[in-house]
């Protein structure tokens, strides 16, 4: 899918504001990880380039898990920036002037700035703000979709979304009806 199959998919859903605010946050997602590739290789057997790993955390939130909020869609674009771009403060920046305070806030609650107290972070953010969850969802089901055969990789990360994150995502299940398809989705990758 391509810049414009996407924003056309947005505007669907999306008012033109919101549209053109998802607009800005892609090519700022693509303009931030430019020239970053995955462990995960593409069609053409090359390394595949970061951004695809954001776009597709937004279209499973979107197509997967039914969730059509703009800001969502927009923290899933801008996931990674802060962390793994090489200027996260200039990011972390223009976050917060272009999308404001609920999407700075979002980005910087799913960043592992500061990996040792990472989840219980994310955990106390998810008690405000439980929709932050579905965008960690989405991550970590694009993530376990797309793990290289690396069978250590593989059991590493199967285990850390068992025990760190499917309980998080099992309470979240509680609330809405997005959280308990995310839930099922991760899980049954699990089985």
């Amino acid at each position: 899918m391509n810049r414009t199959d996407f924003i056309n998919k947005m505007s669907l859903f999306a008012s033109e504001s919101s549209v053109a605010n998802i607009e800005i946050a892609y090519l700022m997602a693509k303009k931030f990880h430019d020239g970053q590739t995955r462990k995960e290789l593409g069609a053409d057997g090359n390394p595949l380039r970061y951004f695809e790993h954001l776009r597709r955390t937004a279209l499973i939130l979107i197509d997967e898990f039914g969730v059509k909020t703009p800001e969502l869609i927009i923290t899933a674009l801008l996931h990674d920036v802060i962390e793994d771009s090489e200027d996260g403060r200039l990011a972390s920046l223009l976050i917060q002037r272009l999308f404001g305070n609920t999407v700075h806030q979002n980005v910087c609650a799913l960043s592992k700035i500061h990996k040792d107290s990472y989840v219980s972070n994310l955990k106390e953010y998810a008690v405000t703000y439980p929709q932050i969850l579905l965008v960690k969802a989405a991550d970590r089901l694009d993530n376990l979709r797309s793990l290289p055969e690396d069978p250590t990789f593989r059991q590493k990360q199967y285990a850390e979304t068992r025990d760190v994150y499917l309980p998080l995502f099992a309470a979240s299940a509680q609330s809405s009806t997005a959280a308990l398809i995310a839930y099922k989705k991760i899980s049954e990758i699990l089985k």
